[in-house]
Formats: structure tokens, C-alpha cells, sequence
């Protein structure tokens, strides 16, 4: 493809993509129950920027991004998704170029040279681009090591086009990256002019881009929950959660108002390392009864370290929730069939796990009006005219009540769990509370700490 031709494809405002993007962005906000954004005041009005986000969720993260900001970024995407010719016009509709890498071929490296020549002449537009600078996308709440090519891509736009270029961080995070209705946070941080870099990289190339790197780095660090400590990764987050609840109640026996969970998080997670820092032989405690608490969770099948063991009422409550529910599941199941069955097949074939949202979401973007007008036609021969209309806007409504009453009837199957398990291993259940009443003892100055920094 020729680069005017791309520059017309990708480069310019499309009235078509703002249509797709406005209904993208309502199907954004069914899918995600709630969508909590900070930052946006820290967004140029002036384009020429590179949106940077940490990259936990495949095509979600990008949806995170395009659809909480006014702009139409053009993304960059691997290039093997391009293979099939309707696939890329898509694709290039949805203003996404490919990037070869070597195990697309050594030879096609160097058809990236039309990808940067037309990332640039977007940003030279006053246009802007999306990059997970990350390169991989991994579930774990952590930022990985940033790869250089957002930072080339930055230096050669100010060198090829003479107008100064900003980095906009973004941190993205997920209480469950897989399941539907889950809430999202997305944080924008304050921007990086490419310029204040650019005479150290005139100069020497390799210390312009490392400069940059660390404090693009050192940026989206600060706007996600991250769980620095990759060997000690689960005992840390199981810290963060505990620590996090306790500071949370604390907040609201004292007066303060509700706090977000991922704010929560975040804050505790950065007091935490600096204790460990502080005391090393501190940490060390911690986390080996972190991993005992982990190994009594996971063999009960315990999801959560928070909560008490389930007394005989509760698991009598649960399995009276499990009956209630089970009518307003089934006939919301029965009416959405055909995209559940659909998604559920392509779900069976799908290899890498951290596309499930991704594949739920496009599917069910296109599946879910298509079962509607289908169910709209049926019903049309067989209710009168004047119900018609009030049967085809109930079918949401009750999908989502059929959701809701699924995750209390799974919520509901865990207690009654919980509670055959406790009688069956009286032992395990002691101890488990034992270590989550010490953990919240040991982990008060964090506590302390934290509370702090939120009142700061």
C-alpha cells in the first residue's frame, strides 16, 4: 500500500469509525458493569500523542483506551492478524496497522518501514497513535519491561516532522480480565513531551530512548496496582487484598466516604514495598504466611482470602438464593441462546486465554442485535402488534438479570462449598482464619501507612 493511500485509509477523521466507535462504546459500557476514568484533564487538546498503556487484556486494552477519550488513535497491531484479506480491511478500518517481528520472517522486517512512515505522518497531522509499549500481554498485575520501538517511533515523528510529539501513560485495570460485567479503571497520568529527550538522543541515541523509558515507566507504574516482586507475585497480591479490605473498613468506621477498590489497592501496594524495603526480615514473614494461607485457599477452592467460614444458616440462605434464581437465569439463558452457544464454540478453539474478553465481546457486539432481531421476528407472528415492542427492549433487561442471577447462584454454590468443606476439615478452616486475623495484625503499619497517603 502506497503511503498517500494509507495516510487516506488511517490518517484523516472518519465519519463511518466515529458511528462504529459510538456504538463500540455503548456495547463498552454493557459489557463492563462499571467504568471508573481518572486522568482525562491530563490529555493534550493539541493531538500529535501516543497513548501508552500497560497491556493485561488483549484487544480490551486498546477498547479501554479508544473508547474513554475523544480521539480516533490509530493502533498498532502484530502483523499475522492481517493474513486474510477481509480480516485486513477491517482491520484497517478500524485504524489498526500491522508490526512484523522476527518470527513473522527476518524478510518482512522490513515492511515496517511503511508502518513508522505512516505512524508518523499521523502524529505530524496532529493525529495520534496507540502503542502497548510492553509488547506481550501477560494477566498478572505488573508492568513489564518496555520495548523501544514506541520511543523510535516518538524520535523519528519530531525528526521527520519538526512538531513536538507527547507520551500519554495510561493504566488499566481489571477486577477479572475473562468474565462479563466486571469493572474497569482507566487512569491517564501526566503526559511526556518527546522534545525534553530529544537533544540526549541527537547526541546519543541509546541514553535518549533510556531516559525516556525509565520515566515512561516510572509513569505507568504509579497509575496502576503494581506487584513489583514477579517471585513472590501471588503471596504479594494476596497481601495487597487483605491489607487493602482492612484499610477500606478502617476508612469507613472513621466517617470517610467509600473508597475504590483499585485506589485502594494501589495505594496499599505502594506502602507495602516501601515497608518491605524497610524491613526486609518483615517481608519475609509476611509472605511465607501469605503462601500457607494460599495452599489452605487453593485447596478448598477458595477464590478469595477475605470473608468467614459460612455458618449452617448461610449455606441455607445460599441454596434458597440458588432456587430463587434459577427461573430468571433460565428463560434470560433460553432467549440469548444462540450467542451464548456461538461464543461458547469459539471460546473452545481459542488458544491464548487472554483474548476470552476480547472474543466475548466483538462476538457478542455482533451476535447479540442479530439474536434480537431474529427473536423480534419471531415474535412479531406470534404476540399481538402492541406487545412487540415492550418484548424486544425487555430482552436485555432480562439477559442482564439472568447474569446477575448466575454470578449469585455461583457466589451462592461457593458458600454452600465452603460450608460441606468446613465440616469435613474443622483443622483447615481454624487455621485459615487464624492466619488471616494474624495477617491483618502484622500488616498494620502498611495499614497505617496507606490511610496516610490517601488523606494526602
Amino acid at each position: 500500500m502506497m503511503h498517500n493511500e494509507s495516510e487516506l485509509i488511517i490518517g484523516r477523521r472518519s465519519t463511518g469509525y466515529r458511528i462504529l466507535k459510538n456504538l463500540a462504546r455503548a456495547a463498552f459500557y454493557i459489557f463492563y458493569r462499571k467504568i471508573r476514568v481518572y486522568g482525562r484533564e491530563n490529555i493534550p487538546d493539541d493531538g500529535g500523542l501516543i497513548f501508552a498503556a500497560n497491556h493485561r487484556n488483549a484487544l480490551m486494552d486498546a477498547l479501554a483506551v479508544l473508547l474513554t477519550n475523544r480521539y480516533q488513535p490509530v493502533y498498532l497491531a502484530r502483523a499475522d492478524i492481517f493474513k486474510n484479506r477481509l480480516a485486513a480491511m477491517i482491520l484497517r478500518f478500524l485504524k489498526i496497522m500491522p508490526v512484523y517481528r522476527f518470527r513473522d520472517g527476518v524478510g518482512t522486517m522490513g515492511q515496517n518501514e511503511d508502518t513508522f512512515r505512516n505512524t508518523t505522518a499521523v502524529l505530524a497531522q496532529g493525529g495520534c497513535i496507540g502503542i502497548m509499549p510492553e509488547g506481550n500481554h501477560g494477566e498478572q498485575k505488573r508492568l513489564r519491561t518496555l520495548k523501544k520501538g514506541i520511543f523510535r517511533i516518538a524520535f523519528r515523528a519530531i525528526e521527520e516532522s519538526g512538531k513536538n510529539v507527547s507520551i500519554v501513560p495510561a493504566g488499566l485495570d481489571f477486577t477479572d480480565t475473562d468474565r462479563f460485567r466486571e469493572e474497569l479503571v482507566v487512569n491517564y497520568g501526566r503526559p511526556l513531551a518527546v522534545s525534553d529527550y530529544y537533544d540526549l538522543y541527537r547526541v546519543h541515541p541509546q541514553r535518549g530512548i533510556n531516559a525516556m523509558r525509565k520515566d515512561l515507566a516510572g509513569r505507568m507504574s504509579e497509575l496502576i496496582i503494581d506487584i513489583k516482586d514477579e517471585a513472590n507475585y501471588r503471596a504479594d497480591r494476596l497481601l495487597i487484598e487483605t491489607g487493602s479490605d482492612e484499610a477500606g473498613k478502617r476508612r469507613v468506621m472513621n466517617g470517610a466516604d467509600g473508597t475504590c477498590r483499585f485506589i485502594l489497592q494501589r495505594a496499599f501496594c505502594k506502602s507495602m514495598y516501601e515497608y518491605f524495603e524497610r524491613e526486609p526480615e518483615a517481608a519475609g514473614r509476611l509472605r511465607d504466611k501469605g503462601e500457607k494461607l494460599l495452599e489452605l485457599l487453593d485447596r478448598h477452592g477458595i477464590p478469595s482470602p477475605g470473608g468467614h467460614c459460612p455458618g449452617r444458616s448461610g449455606a441455607y440462605s445460599a441454596k434458597i438464593l440458588r432456587v430463587l434464581c434459577f427461573p430468571v437465569f433460565l428463560a434470560g439463558a433460553l432467549i440469548h441462546m444462540l450467542p451464548l452457544v456461538l461464543i461458547r464454540l469459539a471460546l473452545m478453539q481459542l488458544k491464548d486465554l487472554q483474548f476470552i474478553s476480547s472474543y466475548k465481546f466483538v462476538l457478542g457486539f455482533l451476535l447479540v442485535p442479530l439474536n434480537y432481531v431474529i427473536a423480534g421476528l419471531v415474535l412479531y407472528f406470534l404476540i399481538p402488534p402492541e406487545y412487540l415492542f415492550p418484548a424486544i427492549v425487555a430482552m436485555p433487561v432480562l439477559g442482564i438479570l439472568a447474569h446477575m442471577c448466575y454470578r449469585y447462584s455461583e457466589e451462592a454454590g461457593r458458600i454452600i462449598g465452603q460450608y460441606r468443606a468446613s465440616k469435613n476439615h474443622p483443622a483447615d478452616f481454624e487455621e485459615m482464619s487464624r492466619l488471616r486475623e494474624d495477617l491483618r495484625v502484622k500488616l498494620d503499619p502498611v495499614v497505617k501507612c496507606c490511610l496516610e497517603k490517601l488523606l494526602t
